[in-house]
């Protein structure tokens, strides 16, 4: 428990966040921090719940978006309005883009402070992309110029012309682990490519659709059918494919921004080796669909000490300390940290990375998500691992989401 200038902080772990809070915490003037860092499960389940929110074991959390809605409804977070206004960080609200704001408002309250930003990208190695030999042999197979996908019609083509499992290389990777993290997000920006829906009023299911069968099929085909991951990647989350990607084991993917910083020591296998793009396509044309979500600090309702803890965000949330987010090997989400020429030499991904935010969708904000999550999660994964038609388990999918909202976990 929190006592005198030192506060409880609780996050994810992952080594740029670690660094990052490391850094900026011997940099606050204003006191220190005891931090607790939990696999991504272990959090969700302290978080939702547990009491690490009540009972002041937490002074400062750290939380990814998509779980403001019920931490508000239950009671498990303080509202940050008042502490803004009183003592805004400098350059707020127009140093960050729209989309860095918006999800940390919940029911006209604002319960965040934006931390780390993906957002999802393609991901493609330079050094196989611009192999003349490469170019020409793409080109007699398929009929057309190797490049950047722009659809995903083009990066199933590229992922079986690179799956070489002989040589150790693979088309592309996934995060296949069941943790409803990128498994799900990987169905949701195929779902809303394609121009599907997640949700209607009252939290209806709309993804039971001709665009949630495909999206569905698109994803069976990559993990199944066409052979173009390693099924050793069923086991990988988030991370876990962000560092098979950087140990240079696929040609190209679709995951965070910020996993780019995996491919930035200079003894890396894909150092100087990864361009970046727009997440690709339905189709020619059609619009280019990447996932805003992000990490953000909150502060539980449990705090012993919210002035002390609203210190520690706004500190966090400077122009400094959040280039030192990007420096770290997290991201920062600052328009003055994308900018910023050193943390653009530090990564490709901060070339491109207000273009895509233009073009972001976020989860809807519901109480029931983390419900709806877990539905799609099972389903994710039973596509995965073919354990049924997927038109079966999407209308699996669909029927256990309309019972949670007759079960009441909808309002």
């Amino acid at each position: 428990m929190a006592t005198g200038n030192e506060l409880r902080f609780l996050g994810r772990a992952f080594e740029g966040f670690q660094a990052a809070i490391g850094q900026q915490a011997d940099a606050w003037p204003d006191g220190t921090l005891d931090t607790e860092w939990l696999d991504l499960p272990e959090l969700e389940d302290r978080l939702l719940r547990g009491a690490a929110c009540l009972d002041g074991s937490a002074d400062i959390v750290l939380a990814v978006t998509d779980w403001l809605p019920q931490l508000v409804d239950s009671g498990r977070l303080l509202p940050l309005d008042g502490l803004l206004a009183a003592a805004p960080p400098d350059g707020w609200p127009d140093g960050w883009s729209p989309s860095m704001r918006g999800l940390t408002v919940v029911s006209g309250q604002r319960w965040g402070m934006a931390y780390h930003d993906g957002p999802e990208v393609l991901l493609y190695r330079t050094d196989l992309f611009g192999d003349p030999a490469e170019q020409r042999g793409f080109g007699a197979a398929y009929g057309y110029p190797l490049a950047p996908p722009r659809t995903w019609a083009e990066l199933l083509d590229q992922a079986r012309w690179f799956t070489r499992p002989d040589r150790g290389l693979w088309g592309t990777v996934l995060g296949g682990h069941p943790d409803g993290h990128n498994n799900v997000y990987d169905f949701l920006i195929q779902l809303w490519s394609r121009g599907g829906e997640l949700l209607g009023p009252a939290d209806e299911p709309l993804f039971g659709s001709r665009a949630g069968l495909a999206a569905l099929d698109y994803l069976g085909l990559l993990w199944n059918e066409a052979g173009v991951i390693d099924p050793a990647a069923r086991s990988l989350d988030s991370v876990g494919a962000g560092l098979a990607f950087a140990a240079g084991q696929a040609a190209v993917t679709v995951n965070w921004a910020g996993y780019l910083a995996l491919s930035a020591p200079p003894d890396s296998p894909t150092h100087g080796r990864v361009g970046v793009a727009p997440v690709p396509a339905a189709g020619p044309g059609q619009p280019s669909v990447s996932l805003n979500v992000f990490w953000a600090l909150a502060v539980p309702a449990g705090c012993r000490r919210p002035e002390l803890a609203w210190s520690f965000l706004r500190h966090a949330g400077s122009a400094a300390m959040d280039r030192i987010t990007s420096l770290a090997g997290a991201n920062g989400t600052r328009l003055s940290t994308w900018r910023d020429p050193r943390v653009r030499a530090s990564s490709p991904a901060y070339e491109v990375i207000e273009e895509v935010h233009r073009q972001v969708r976020a989860m809807p904000q519901t109480t029931a998500l983390p419900a709806v999550v877990e539905v799609l999660n099972r389903m994710v994964d039973d596509v995965v691992n073919r354990r049924a038609s997927r038109p079966e388990l999407l209308d699996r999918a669909v029927a256990e989401v309309r019972a949670l909202r007759k079960d009441g976990a909808s309002p």
